[in-house]
C-alpha cells in the first residue's frame, strides 16, 4: 500500500495547462519496483522545475499523491 513519503525518481514529465491553471503529468518510479506510476499535480505540489532523472521523495496519501519534493543528497 502507497502511503507517506516514497523515495523515487522522475521518468517523464509533460507540463500542461487547462483553463490557466499550470498542471503537470508525471510518471515516475519507486526504488525497488520495477513498473512506473503517473500522477497529475498542479505547480504548488511541486518544486521549482523538475525534469526527468531527478531524484524525489513522493508523498501519498490513501494510495494518492499530494506532492513531490526534490531528494535532498
Amino acid at each position: 500500500m502507497l502511503m507517506g513519503p516514497q523515495p523515487g525518481q522522475i521518468v517523464a514529465i509533460r507540463p500542461l495547462d487547462i483553463h490557466g491553471t499550470q498542471l503537470f503529468d508525471i510518471v515516475f518510479r519507486l526504488d525497488g519496483e520495477d513498473g512506473t506510476h503517473s500522477a497529475r499535480l498542479g505547480a504548488e505540489a511541486l518544486y521549482g522545475l523538475p525534469k526527468e532523472g531527478d531524484r524525489v521523495v513522493i508523498h501519498f496519501i490513501m494510495q494518492t499523491v499530494t506532492q513531490i519534493e526534490r531528494k535532498q543528497v
